[in-house]
């Protein structure tokens, strides 16, 4: 949008767009200092946990639910009360809702311990 003319000396402009409720501006982009759109609001950190959260999905469920995890989580996480870091403490607990595996009792008990924490962690 244009703001002036080629003749015409600015010293500052200031603009406010009005959006409906629900709505966010992508990017605004060329301007000096812009608060509230949606790709100025994400830091490293945040980019990582969404990272961290989604592969820790697809090691637990495969590819689609990884997918899924990503575009959801992504796109949810700088909303105003979505539960970002409620997932990120629920996840190790859905990783005991896949079936343990059975222990191996011929085995002696080091190589139970590292096979069950392989198992678990890995």
């Amino acid at each position: 949008i244009p703001a002036t003319g080629w003749l015409a000396d600015v010293d500052s402009l200031q603009l406010t767009l009005s959006l409906p409720p629900g709505w966010r501006v992508l990017a605004v982009l060329g301007a000096d200092q812009v608060d509230g759109d949606w790709i100025t609001a994400w830091s490293l950190l945040d980019l990582f946990l969404v990272l961290v959260f989604a592969l820790a999905v697809y090691r637990l469920w495969g590819i689609p639910a990884g997918l899924l995890a990503l575009l959801a989580f992504g796109l949810s996480y700088h909303e105003p009360g979505s539960p970002r870091w409620t997932w990120l403490f629920l996840l190790p607990k859905a990783q005991g809702l896949k079936q343990p595996a059975a222990l191996d009792t011929h085995q002696p008990a080091p190589f139970r311990i590292a096979k069950y924490l392989k198992r678990r962690f890995w």
